[in-house]
């Protein structure tokens, strides 16, 4: 064999795992909620460019929420999450303009029913 051929790898098949819907919307009401801990912090520091990237990635992520809305499959559940959607997006969007923590605090809190309604709702359907 020529020195500069080398052999073919071979490769072993690698489960790939892939988190389910749930797994992903939990995952996403977390890094929400800790963005909103850290926008809080950075409130207190005073610093404005880390609090703004802080609640962009909320107002990201919540917005990510309300497009996986499928309003085909449950109409009015999706319409109060969406309601509940956008007055998260405003809370979030006062606290920036304003450098207040108390309307991400409020954001918080809707944020952590609905995580833990999600979760609740997801344990309760599984086999």
């Amino acid at each position: 064999m020529h020195p500069l051929k080398k052999q073919p790898y071979e490769y072993e098949e690698a489960p790939v795992e892939v988190p389910s819907p749930v797994e992903i919307l939990d995952q996403l009401y977390a890094k929400a909620l800790s963005e909103c801990q850290r926008a809080t912090e950075l409130i207190a520091e005073r610093d404005a460019m880390g609090k703004g990237r802080a609640i962009n990635k909320v107002l990201e992520i919540v917005d990510t929420l309300a497009l996986a809305l499928d309003h085909s499959v449950a109409p009015e559940l999706c319409s109060c999450l969406e309601s509940l959607y956008v007055y998260v997006q405003d809370q979030l969007q006062k606290a920036n303009q304003e450098f207040d923590a108390a309307p991400i605090a409020d954001a918080v809190k809707i944020l952590t029913t609905l995580r833990g309604a999600f979760a609740e709702a997801s344990s309760a359907v599984k086999p």
